[in-house]
């Protein structure tokens, strides 16, 4: 079980540095490993558990959907067998990702559902903020935007009551982009502004620091505002080091705007 520890580690890391070839190799590894452990089946069905999830995790940075669903529901079915509620609720979470990432949103909402009503019963309500936040955008994706602002605002409120603000950029980036859609691109912007605050006090994620500075871009190009949509846009291409769909996407919408000035 220590093999098997160490290399879902190693998976863990390589993942983290977006290396996802070497996580899913390492990956592999601790499963080889799991199966081959002396150790009582409660504790070799537990790092099967995880060995499966941290494949999927892999397969699913590389995006080879498939394969990361079947080791989600192979990891979830483990989950299972050990009475792991908390992570069929991560494994259920990461199901749900795929289905976004497909366009499969109403899915992707089920499977939140699912993991939020588990999280429910755990009373770990840091891991309700983080599904409520991923219910905003989903919700946000299907137009039902009424849905979308009360779960980015109930995240919001949950983050607030236990001091957990991972995601509150996020949210204020669902609001606004939920304006976005209904063509208020002040209030929008609004809501971007604010949400880019919070993120950078609070020191959310990068992506989602860079992600509002292109969303305050958006709203200022949609008001014709090409300076200042130029000097966001910038400043998202500054945050995408390291992330090269990203630095896609912003130099995509650059180029776009000099087309247009």
């Amino acid at each position: 079980s220590k093999l098997a520890f160490t290399l879902n580690n190693l998976s863990r890391t390589y993942g983290e540095k977006l290396q996802f070839d070497s996580a899913a190799y390492w990956a592999k590894e601790a499963i080889k490993a799991a199966q081959n452990a002396t150790e009582i089946s409660s504790l070799k069905n537990r790092w099967l558990m995880f060995g499966n999830g941290a494949l999927a995790n892999a397969y699913e940075g590389q995006s080879l959907y498939d394969s990361a669903s079947l080791y989600f529901l192979k990891a979830i079915l483990l989950a299972e067998k050990n009475k792991d509620k908390k992570m069929e609720a991560v494994y259920l979470k990461g199901l749900a990702l795929i289905q976004a990432a497909l366009g499969n949103y109403q899915k992707a909402i089920e499977f939140t559902q699912n993991a939020i009503a588990i999280q429910q019963q755990q009373e770990d309500y840091r891991a309700i903020t983080f599904l409520l936040s991923d219910l905003g955008a989903y919700n946000n994706k299907i137009k039902n935007y009424s849905e979308a602002t009360l779960m980015a605002d109930s995240s919001i409120r949950l983050g607030s009551s236990i001091n957990v603000f991972n995601m509150i950029g996020r949210n204020y980036s669902t609001l606004g982009t939920n304006q976005m859609e209904q063509l208020q691109y002040h209030n929008a912007l609004k809501f971007f502004k604010k949400g880019l605050q919070l993120a950078q006090f609070y020191k959310n994620s990068k992506s989602a620091i860079g992600s509002l500075y292109k969303k305050i871009g958006e709203a200022y190009e949609k008001m014709d505002s090409l300076p200042q949509a130029k000097e966001y846009y910038t400043k998202a291409l500054e945050m995408s080091e390291g992330d090269n769909a990203f630095k896609t996407e912003i130099n995509y919408l650059l180029s776009k705007l000099a087309y247009k000035e």
